[in-house]
């Protein structure tokens, strides 16, 4: 994705529209593909599904993705595999919700960022 991008950072304006509306509804932030994603990485909202009409591959696909564990689960759970104690709570948590920092164990206050940023 990324090779993608430094393609199109090359492009005009003028050069991207001229084949923009040939890429319909998979060219930006509302595609059925970025939502799956957003999916798979956590970012869970089951209201994105009411943009894709009832019945449709896209909307099916959503609702298949939302209901499924994400990266994040598939990683506890190879944790666990490998002798990691996981919380209980966090193996079975429902995976059509977005996830959440646990109050428990974190506060927002926890995450600073202490590495030196390299450009």
């Amino acid at each position: 994705m990324v090779s993608q991008l430094d393609i199109l950072e090359t492009m005009t304006p003028t050069e991207f529209l001229s084949f923009r509306e040939f890429l319909a509804s998979a060219s930006g932030f509302q595609s059925a593909q970025f939502r799956e994603l957003e999916f798979v990485l956590g970012h869970k909202r089951p209201q994105v599904l009411k943009r894709f009409p009832e019945g449709s591959p896209a909307h099916e696909r959503l609702q298949a993705r939302l209901a499924n564990p994400g990266l994040w689960d598939a990683f506890l759970n190879c944790l666990q595999a490998h002798g990691q104690p996981i919380p209980f709570d966090r193996l079975a948590r429902d995976h059509t919700q977005p996830l959440a920092p646990d109050p428990g164990r974190c506060s927002k206050s926890s995450f600073k960022c202490t590495a030196p940023i390299r450009h």
